[in-house]
């Protein structure tokens, strides 16, 4: 009979969270002689699992253990590692402490590093528009469409539609048609979005995610776009007196610079982003280009399991405003970020803590305990994945079970912590520049290479498995 208890339930992710940027615990076992594990909250640990390795069954790994020992546990410790006498039979509390399953040297399959990226909100430019004609229909369609949305209430649901009538430009002397159409159609369309703002705050705004900025293609006395960073506040429309502005952040920065790298639409760095203001409309040369600019979704008050966020917005203009040449376009397809607190959560909720934990009502039956989580919701993380699989033989076959544990660790938004603007990131030619270099979880991330990233450089000499994301053969906690 094995020594190793073979674990063969469902492949379900385990999640560690090494939140307090500290080395691996390395020396000692796990557990010691009085109340108190050896390993301090929020560290995390290499433990041997090897009956017959170099280091003893259950205590902790230094980078030279790694060639001669079989199995190991990851282990992650909570406020309660420090005195077990409060631990919960019912588990409504912190645990003594979290881990991985055994992860054997032969049985790893993979390893992924993914690092934290920001979000990008989708876009749709236009420019290059031509004069517009006297008394002529005008005719736009905007289009949302996100998971939440097809989810709930099928496909092309939501859809903005406007309208407009130009004028006879050449009785009024208008000095120029184009601001005026577009200024006229940029704020219709903005009447339907939730970030606009009005003079009486009685009156219901808009709700739909998206809003429409007036650009002036070779610049003009707005606000540069390629000079805006994070906590930028970019006034886009007044109407009534009040004005509605935008707050930068780093998914605004990134769909901003893509409208930028695509350049069919001719917007650079230098464009600008005017104020609509439909009392000046076609007073002067102001607007001349339009960015359709989707807004991230809200999500719900009180339960919200919907990791999506960001909507793609599409834009179909009627065939007039492609009368005597063809509108350039960029079309920016949202991206979704890698590494969020709150899709972790989701993650954590719908899987691994799942694992740990079965809800249940507590003792006297008033609540249902869900478990404990150490994801912050807030926080943005890099993530360390290890699929992995243990087996058992039948008599007929060998059955094998895929497993996965999922290392992550807090970091901060580079793009905004680096004050990037947004020609700084139009300009980048690699995804560097997206990650973490202010170094929240150096120690930690450190620690992992030179333990549990040897131990799994040991593993690929013996039985050789593949890299992914941005780990490379030198390293691995990337």
């Amino acid at each position: 009979m094995s020594k190793i208890k073979r674990d063969n339930r469902n492949s379900i992710p385990e999640l560690l969270v090494g939140y307090t940027n500290t080395a691996l615990v390395s020396a000692g076992a796990l557990v010691g002689t009085g109340t108190a594990l050896n390993i301090t909250n929020g560290a995390l640990g290499l433990v041997s699992w090897d009956f017959n390795g170099s280091e003893p069954m259950g205590d902790f790994m230094q980078a030279g253990d790694a060639a001669t020992v079989e199995y190991v546990k990851i282990v992650q410790g909570t406020p309660l590692s420090a005195n077990l006498s409060k631990v919960q039979a019912w588990e409504t509390a912190d645990l003594a402490y979290v881990s991985s399953d055994i992860i054997a040297r032969r049985q790893v399959r993979s390893f992924t590093a993914k690092q934290f990226k920001a979000a990008q909100l989708g876009a749709h430019a236009f420019g290059g528009f031509n004069t517009p004609a006297n008394e002529t229909l005008y005719k736009a369609y905007a289009f949302l469409y996100s998971v939440r949305m097809d989810r709930d209430y099928g496909d092309n649901d939501n859809v903005v539609a406007s309208t407009f009538t130009t004028p006879n430009y050449t009785t009024l002397g208008t000095v120029d048609p184009l601001d005026h159409l577009l200024q006229n159609f940029a704020v219709r369309f903005n009447a339907n979005s939730k970030a606009v703002a009005t003079s009486n705050p009685s009156l219901r705004t808009g709700n739909k995610d998206f809003i429409v900025l007036g650009v002036k293609l070779a610049g003009g006395a707005g606000t540069a776009i390629g000079t805006a960073v994070c906590g930028d506040s970019i006034d886009v429309m007044t109407i009534g007196g009040v004005t509605t502005s935008i707050t930068v952040d780093a998914p605004t920065i990134r769909a901003l610079a893509s409208v930028i790298n695509s350049g069919d639409a001719g917007v650079i760095a230098a464009s600008t982003i005017e104020v609509l203001n439909l009392s000046t409309a076609g007073a002067a040369a102001k607007v001349d280009a339009l960015i359709f600019l989707s807004l991230e979704e809200t999500t719900g008050a009180y339960f919200d399991d919907i990791s999506q966020t960001i909507p793609r917005i599409e834009v179909t203009l009627s065939d007039n405003f492609n009368t005597g040449g063809i509108v350039g376009k960029d079309l920016i397809s949202p991206e979704e970020p890698i590494g969020s607190g709150r899709q972790l959560k989701i993650m954590e909720d719908n899987q691994s803590r799942i694992y740990r934990h079965t809800m249940q009502k507590q003792p006297y039956m008033e609540y249902f305990s869900e478990g404990i989580t150490y994801v912050d919701p807030t926080k943005n993380y890099n993530m360390y994945i290890v699929d992995y699989f243990e087996y058992e033989p039948t008599l007929t076959t060998v059955e094998h079970y895929p497993k996965q544990l999922v290392i992550i660790v807090p970091v901060l938004e580079p793009i905004c912590t680096n004050g990037e603007d947004i020609a700084d990131v139009a300009a980048f030619t690699t995804f560097a520049n997206y990650y973490d270099t202010t170094g929240v979880s150096a120690a930690t991330i450190a620690s992992l290479e030179a333990i549990f990233g040897a131990w799994l450089k040991s593993a690929m000499t013996v039985s050789p498995f593949t890299l992914h994301g941005n780990a490379t053969a030198s390293v691995y906690f990337a």
